[in-house]
């Protein structure tokens, strides 16, 4: 008698080590990602194909739809990848996609990659991905109504544009802190790592030894990461928000904290 494809499916994905972020995005994952891809047998994705992206926000509604995505789409497409560690930095999947493995026993590690509330609010509010507001908030960030929101917010449309980037931002830090215990209390890894960190190769042996990366190819991806660092300062927001001047993002982080103390 055959198998159950779905428990074969799960059988080998547990072969595999898997590695997600908790993050906000505008947070280093594009840079985490390319880096990544330097280490011997692992394969390494950014915003990867098939995305979580697009069914992110009708899994709130149903979350039969995020584990339909993992056994229809996404296992079979990490499952044909050679290397035995998969990693994907992408921001959505700590949006509702990890109950399913959780659910399921499926072994993942993860990384808090965590950046200045302050700095990922701005970024987010130049390009005017605003939570609940904008059509880029709606699908790519979390909603204060969400069922699976693990803070809770007043009035939030009384709140403005910025503060709820900042809002969005205090969600993700709870989120940090609810799967890393989940995580670890399963014997995976964590590894908590700050923008800042990464970026400017602090605690980089730290990440070396999280990621499972030999001695001997330290030094090889020294050149590498160094010219990283120099693109990675090249690179520019591309600004959408056409009033800027008008918005005092100090008295609005300030009155928004003054508000909500236990978000910060």
């Amino acid at each position: 008698m055959k198998g159950n494809p779905i428990d074969k499916q799960l059988a080998s994905i547990k072969k595999k080590r898997l590695i997600f972020t908790v993050t906000t995005g505008r947070s280093g994952t594009g840079f985490l990602s390319k880096f990544c891809s330097n280490f011997d047998d692992v394969y390494s994705g950014h915003e990867e194909e098939p995305s979580f992206t697009p069914l992110m926000r009708k899994g709130k509604l149903d979350s039969n739809i995020y584990s339909d995505f993992w056994i229809d789409t996404k296992m079979p497409s990490i499952l044909e990848k050679n290397e035995n560690t998969y990693i994907e930095s992408s921001h959505l999947v700590c949006k509702g996609y990890f109950e399913f493995l959780l659910e399921n026993d499926v072994n993942f590690d993860i990384i808090n990659l965590k950046r200045e509330k302050m700095e990922v609010a701005k970024s987010y509010f130049f390009l005017n991905v605003i939570p609940a507001r904008t059509s880029g908030g709606l699908k790519y960030l979390l909603h204060p109504e969400d069922s699976d929101s693990l803070t809770t917010i007043r009035d939030w449309n009384t709140l403005t544009d910025f503060q709820l980037c900042l809002w969005y931002c205090s969600e993700i830090e709870h989120k940090m802190k609810h799967y890393e215990e989940r995580v670890r209390s399963k014997g995976n890894r964590v590894l908590n790592l700050s923008f800042r960190d990464l970026t400017s190769g602090v605690k980089l042996s730290h990440f070396y030894d999280f990621m499972n990366v030999k001695r001997s190819v330290m030094n090889q991806l020294k050149d590498f990461f160094s010219s990283m660092i120099r693109n990675n300062a090249k690179t520019k927001l591309k600004i959408k928000k056409k009033v800027i001047s008008k918005v005092d993002f100090d008295k609005e982080y300030l009155d928004f904290f003054n508000l909500y103390p236990e978000l910060k």
